[in-house]
C-alpha cells in the first residue's frame, strides 16, 4: 500500500517505512486486507462510538439479496432478532463498484447501517456481525474530535501568509473559482462576511441557475438525484444529533450555540481576500463545499465524518479537508478514503493535538495527506502530534479566522486543526494552476517544495514533521522531481541461506523500484545507508539517471549487497535509508527488515500454524498481527485467535502458573515465558517433512509467580496420507526449581474462531480418545478441530470456556479476562467441564497431575489435528499416538518416556540412492562407536530388519545393503547402537 509520502509495502517479516522518516507504526489491516476482521479484537483502549447502530458491509456474493431498506439473507436473522434491529438502510444506495488507485474493488453500496433497540456495546455488536459468513466486515461508528485550542486573544496580522509566502503566490493565482474545498466540520456559516461570496453552490440543484442561494432553489425534489434532496449549498448530516445514522438536513450552517470550529477552517483555506473585511484565505477565490457532521449544540464531537467524505468526493471537491480525528482505525474509514481518492479528491487532514508520537486517523492513514502544526518561528507547537506519517507542516498557531455565529466575527483558534486547511489552500491553488494533476501529484509537490525546517526543531521531531513547513510561492513555481518508492525485494537465496529470514551474519541483497510522479531527472544517484552500526553496504550507490515523468526505475539487475554482523539479535529492526539526489533535488525514505524473528509457519501439509519461541500458538503477538493463525487445506480460513502454553504448579500447597496468553485485563498478554532462541525450523526434518525447535523457560515470570522450569519444544510435520492433516509438539520440561514437584500440570490454551460467526462454536471433550474438539455448530464450516496428548498414559485435563460468560466460582470466561485462578481451574480440573457453546468458545487441554523430578527431564506430547469430522480426527489421534511411540520418541525396555539420546557419536553421514526402488541396492555410511544395528523404519513404526555385510564395526563405516521388497512410501533408515538412535528420510518408489 502506498501512502503520500511514503511507501508501505510487506513481504514475509519485511516491512518498509515512511520516506523520509527511519521508522513507522504498524497499523491495522487496510480495508481490502484479508486480516481486516481481525482489527476488532485490537481496538485501542478509549475510543468512543455512536450508540445504536453499526456499520456492516456484505460479502460480493451477496448482491443479489441487497435492497436498498433490506437484506435478504438468513445468516443475519438471528442476530437482528438478537440485537433488535429495526433499520436497515443501505447507505451508498446510488454508487456503483469503482477501483482505488492500487487497483483494489471499492464498493460502498454494499456498506449498510444497522440500527438496533437494544443496550449493547456497539463494537461487541460489530463483533457478532463481524464473524459471519456473508458479511465482509461489521464496525462501530468512532466519534472523532476537532482538533483545535480556542485562544480568545486576536492579533492584527495573519502572519501564516509571510511564512508560507502567499503573497506571491497570489501574484500566480488566487485559486480558480472551479476549484472546490470541501469542508467536512462543525459546519460554515455560509452567510459571513468572509465567506458568503465563495459558498459552492450545487449545480444540480439551483434551479434557476443564477448561481446564488435563494428560497426558489427548494422545491423539495432531488433534482440532481445524488440522493439528497435540496443539498444546495452542502448538507447536514448530524442537526441537533436526535435524528439517527440516516439523518440529514440541506443546511450545513451551524446554530447559535453550534461550534465555530468548521467556518474558522473554511476561512483558513478560502475566506474571500481583497474584499476589504476581515481575514483572506489561501485560496481567497476558490470555493467552500461544507458538510457539517457537529451537533448543533456547541461540541467537539465529529460524527459521520467519513460520510462526509463520500458526500464531499461526490460532489465535485477537489480538496477535502479533516480537521479532525481519533485513535481508531477501520476498515470502513480507510474504504471511503480510498473512494474519495479514487474519485480524484485529495484529502488533507490534521495530525492532531496530544503533543506527542501517537496515531491518529484520518490523518496517518494511506493516501492521506497529514499536517502538523508549526508556530510563527517555523518551531513544532508543543500541542501537535508528529511522527513518521506526518507529510509537511504549516502554520497553525494562533491563527486569526472567520467563525460563527456573527456573520462579522472574527478569532484566533490553535491547533493542527488550522494547520490543514493552511495547506488545502495551496493545494487548491496548485490544482488552479496544474488541473490535470491527480491528488497523488498536488500532494506531491506540495511535498517536495517545502522548506526545510528540522533544524529548528529538537531531536524529538527530526523527521517526524514531514518533509518541510509548507511553501505557496515554490509549489507553484519550481518543478522538482518527485522520486518515490513504490517496490521492493529482500533476497538471501544467493548470499545467504535462502530461508527468508534475516539471519545473523548473513549477506543479502534488496532491489528496489522507484517511480518520477513530476518533473524529469538528469541524473539521478539513488544511495542506501542504515544507522545500524552492524550493517554494511558493498554497493550503496544506484546510478538512476535521468528519469522522466511517471517513467520507473529499478536496481533489480544490480542489487544493493548488505551483510550483518554475526551477533545474535532477535527481532530487532534494521532501517535501511534511501537518499536521492538530482541536481537541487533532495529526498529520502527507507525500509526495514526484522532480523531473526522468533516465529516460524509449520506449512508442508494441510495445516499452516504459527509457531513462537516463547509458548505462542497462531500468533508471535497479542495483537494477531505477526502470524498466520492456524489455517487448514490452504482456505485463507483463520480457526485460532490466540494460543499459548500454560504451565503450573503447586509447591507446599501455593499454586504457580507461568504463560503468554491474554492477561487478566484482556487487554495484553502475559510474558512469563521468555525464548532463549530463534524459533528453527528445517525443512525436510531429521524425522519428518517439516520439523520445528525452540527452547523456552518461565524467565520472564514475577518471583511470586516463578515455577523454574526449562522448556524444549520439537514440532513436526508429516505429508503422508492420514498424517498430512496434523502438527505434533513434543514439550521436554527440564525442573529448574531445585527440588521434585509433587504436582505439575502443562497446557495449551486455545481460543477458537471456527465458524464464520465464532458465537456459533461448540467444544467438546471425546473421552474415548481424550481429544477436546471444536467445530461450527451450524455446519457452515466443514472443518473441525481437535486437540489431544500423545502421552495417552498420563491424565488428561480438558475445559471448555464460553468466552462471554461472567466468571463465578468454578466458571471462567474471558471476556473480562484470563487471571492466574481462572488458568489453574482449567489446568487442574480433570474433565468437569467438557462442553461450552453454542458461543464463542476456548479451551484448554492438559496434562496433570505429574510428579515432576528435579535429576530427570519429562517429555509431554500434543497433537492439533483437522478434520470434516469426529471420526477422521479420532482414527488421526490414535496413528499419531502409534508414531509418537515408534518414531518420535521410541520407549526404552523399561517404557520410561526419555527421548533417546543423539550422542555425536552416532550419526548417519551419507546415504545413495533417494529416492530408491523397493528391492534395490543401498549405500550409505555412518559413524558409531559401538555395535550398530540398521532398519528400515516405516510410518507406523514398523521395523524391517537390515542385514549389513561385514559385522559390526566402529569409527567412519560404509555399507552396502539390499532393501527388502516394500510399498512405495516415506521410510527411515534407522542406525542403533545401545540405546542411542538416528535417523534419516527415505522414499521407496515401486
Amino acid at each position: 500500500m502506498q501512502r503520500l509520502s511514503l511507501s508501505f509495502l510487506i513481504i514475509a517479516v519485511v516491512s518498509t517505512i515512511a520516506i523520509g522518516q527511519p521508522t513507522a507504526p504498524t497499523l491495522a489491516p487496510s480495508f481490502d486486507s484479508p486480516n481486516v476482521k481481525s482489527q476488532l479484537d485490537h481496538v485501542p483502549q478509549g475510543l468512543e462510538f455512536e450508540q445504536g447502530y453499526i456499520i456492516v458491509k456484505f460479502k460480493q456474493h451477496t448482491q443479489y439479496a441487497l435492497r436498498k431498506n433490506s437484506v435478504g439473507l438468513s445468516s443475519i436473522s438471528p442476530l437482528l432478532s438478537e440485537y433488535g434491529v429495526k433499520e436497515v438502510t443501505q447507505m451508498y444506495p446510488q454508487h456503483s463498484v469503482t477501483l482505488s488507485k492500487g487497483g483494489s474493488e471499492i464498493a460502498l453500496n454494499r456498506m449498510y447501517r444497522l440500527e438496533y433497540s437494544s443496550d449493547a456495546d456497539p463494537l461487541e455488536v460489530a463483533k457478532a456481525f463481524n464473524r459471519l459468513p456473508d458479511v465482509e466486515y461489521a464496525e462501530p461508528e468512532e466519534i472523532h474530535y476537532l482538533c483545535y485550542i480556542p485562544d480568545d486573544a486576536r492579533y492584527d496580522e495573519q502572519y501564516m501568509h509571510q511564512n508560507i509566502r502567499s503573497e506571491a503566490a497570489w501574484d500566480i493565482t488566487t485559486g480558480g473559482t472551479d476549484i472546490v474545498i470541501g469542508v467536512v466540520d462543525s459546519g460554515v456559516l455560509w452567510e459571513h462576511e468572509d465567506l458568503a461570496d465563495n459558498i459552492w453552490i450545487n449545480p444540480g440543484e439551483d434551479i434557476d441557475q443564477d448561481g446564488l442561494y435563494t428560497s426558489a432553489d427548494e422545491n423539495g425534489i432531488d433534482d440532481d438525484q445524488n440522493g439528497y434532496v435540496d443539498d444546495i449549498i452542502g448538507i447536514d448530516f448530524i442537526g441537533d444529533g436526535s435524528g439517527g445514522g440516516g439523518y440529514y438536513d440541506n443546511d450545513p450552517s451551524p446554530t447559535a450555540t453550534g461550534n465555530p470550529h468548521g467556518t474558522h477552517v473554511a476561512g483558513i483555506s478560502a475566506g474571500v481576500g481583497d474584499n476589504g473585511k476581515g481575514i483572506a484565505g489561501v485560496a481567497f477565490t476558490s470555493k467552500i463545499l461544507s458538510v457539517k457532521c457537529g451537533n448543533d449544540v456547541n461540541s467537539r464531537q465529529i460524527s459521520r465524518g467519513y460520510d462526509g467524505i463520500v458526500y464531499a468526493a461526490d460532489n465535485g471537491a477537489d480538496i477535502i479537508n479533516c480537521s479532525w480525528g481519533g485513535g481508531g482505525y477501520f476498515a470502513s474509514q480507510q474504504e471511503r478514503i480510498a473512494y474519495a481518492i479514487a474519485q480524484g479528491s485529495l484529502v488533507v487532514a490534521a495530525a492532531g493535538n496530544t503533543g506527542s508520537e501517537s496515531l491518529h486517523t484520518p490523518g496517518a492513514y494511506p493516501d492521506v495527506f497529514c499536517v502538523a502544526n508549526t508556530q510563527q518561528n517555523d518551531k513544532v507547537n508543543s500541542s501537535s502530534t508528529f511522527g513518521p506519517w506526518v507529510d509537511v507542516s504549516a502554520p497553525g498557531t494562533q491563527i486569526l479566522s472567520s467563525i460563527s455565529p456573527s456573520v462579522k466575527g472574527y478569532q484566533k483558534f490553535t491547533g493542527t486543526s488550522m494547520a490543514s486547511p493552511v495547506v488545502a489552500g495551496v493545494a487548491a491553488l496548485v490544482k488552479t494552476q496544474f488541473p490535470s494533476y491527480t491528488p497523488l501529484q498536488i500532494a506531491e509537490r506540495i511535498r517536495v517544495t517545502s522548506d526545510d525546517i528540522d533544524h529548528l526543531q529538537g531531536s524529538v521531531y527530526q523527521d517526524k514533521i514531514g518533509k518541510g513547513r509548507v511553501n505557496a510561492e515554490r509549489a507553484l513555481t519550481i518543478n522538482s522531481p518527485a522520486v518515490r518508492l513504490i517496490n521492493w525485494t529482500f533476497d538471501d537465496a544467493t548470499l545467504g541461506n535462502g530461508d527468508g529470514v534475516l539471519d545473523q551474519g548473513e549477506s543479502f541483497t534488496i532491489g528496489m523500484e522507484w517511480q518520477n510522479l513530476l518533473s524529469p531527472t538528469s541524473n539521478t544517484l539513488i544511495t542506501l545507508t542504515s544507522p545500524n552500526a552492524r550493517v554494511t553496504i558493498e554497493n550503496p550507490e544506484f546510478q538512476a539517471g535521468a528519469i522522466g515523468a511517471m517513467e520507473k526505475v529499478n536496481n533489480f539487475s544490480d542489487p544493493f549487497i548488505v551483510h550483518i554482523e554475526d551477533i545474535y539479535w532477535p527481532n530487532d529492526k534494521i532501517d535501511f535509508i534511501f537518499t536521492i539526489v538530482d541536481g537541487e533535488y533532495e529526498d529520502e525514505g527507507g525500509v526495514y527488515l526484522i532480523q531473526q524473528p522468533t516465529y516460524r509457519d509449520h506449512d508442508v501439509n494441510k495445516v499452516r500454524i504459527t509457531i513462537s519461541n516463547d509458548g505462542n500458538l497462531g500468533y508471535d503477538d497479542f495483537d494477531g498481527m505477526r502470524g498466520s493463525g492456524l489455517i487448514y487445506n490452504n482456505d485463507g480460513r483463520n480457526l485460532l485467535l490466540e494460543g499459548s502454553m500454560i504451565l503450573g504448579s503447586e509447591i507446599f500447597g501455593h499454586q504457580y502458573i507461568v504463560d503468554v496468553a491474554r492477561d487478566e485485563t484482556a487487554q495484553k498478554q502475559n510474558w512469563d515465558l521468555q525464548g532463549g532462541q530463534l524459533f528453527e525450523m528445517k525443512t525436510p526434518g531429521d524425522i519428518a517433512d517439516q520439523q520445528g525447535y525452540a527452547e523456552f523457560s518461565d524467565a520472564g515470570a514475577s518471583i511470586q509467580d516463578l515455577i523454574g522450569v526449562q522448556v524444549q519444544l520439537d514440532s513436526y510435520e508429516f505429508t503422508d496420507l492420514g498424517y498430512d492433516n496434523a502438527v505434533i509438539f513434543k514439550y521436554t520440561f527440564t525442573n529448574t526449581y531445585g527440588s521434585d514437584m509433587d504436582k505439575f500440570y502443562a497446557g495449551l490454551f486455545l481460543d477458537w474462531d471456527i465458524s464464520a460467526n465464532a458465537y456459533y462454536d461448540y467444544a467438546m471433550y471425546d473421552s474415548t480418545t481424550a481429544t477436546g474438539i471444536a467445530f461450527d455448530s451450524s455446519g457452515a464450516v466443514k472443518t473441525r478441530v481437535g486437540v489431544a496428548l500423545m502421552n495417552n498414559e498420563h491424565l488428561t485435563n480438558y475445559y471448555a470456556i464460553r468466552n462471554g460468560d461472567r466468571s463465578a466460582e468454578n466458571v471462567v470466561g474471558i471476556f473480562d479476562g484470563f487471571t492466574k485462578e481462572e488458568k489453574w481451574l482449567t489446568l487442574s480440573s480433570g474433565t468437569e467441564h467438557p462442553v461450552a457453546g453454542v458461543s464463542d468458545i476456548s479451551s484448554v487441554i492438559a496434562t496433570g497431575p505429574n510428579y515432576f523430578y528435579a535429576d530427570k527431564p519429562m517429555i509431554r506430547g500434543f497433537a492439533i489435528v483437522c478434520g470434516e469430522s469426529n471420526q477422521e480426527i479420532a482414527e488421526t489421534v490414535t496413528r499419531l499416538r502409534r508414531l509418537w511411540d515408534s518414531v518420535i520418541v521410541p520407549l526404552d525396555p523399561t517404557g520410561v518416556d526419555d527421548m533417546p539420546t543423539m550422542a555425536t557419536d552416532l550419526a548417519i553421514t551419507g546415504m545413495y540412492p533417494n529416492p530408491i526402488r523397493s528391492g534395490e541396492e543401498l549405500s550409505f555410511s555412518y559413524r558409531s562407536s559401538g555395535p550398530t544395528e540398521a532398519h528400515l523404519v516405516d510410518m507406523l513404526g514398523r521395523r524391517y530388519n537390515l542385514t549389513v555385510d561385514g559385522g559390526d564395526l566402529v569409527g567412519e563405516v560404509r555399507r552396502s545393503v539390499k532393501t527388502p521388497v516394500l510399498p512405495a512410501g516415506n521410510y527411515y533408515l534407522e542406525l542403533r547402537s545401545g540405546q542411542r538412535s538416528v535417523r534419516k528420510p527415505l522414499l521407496i518408489l515401486r
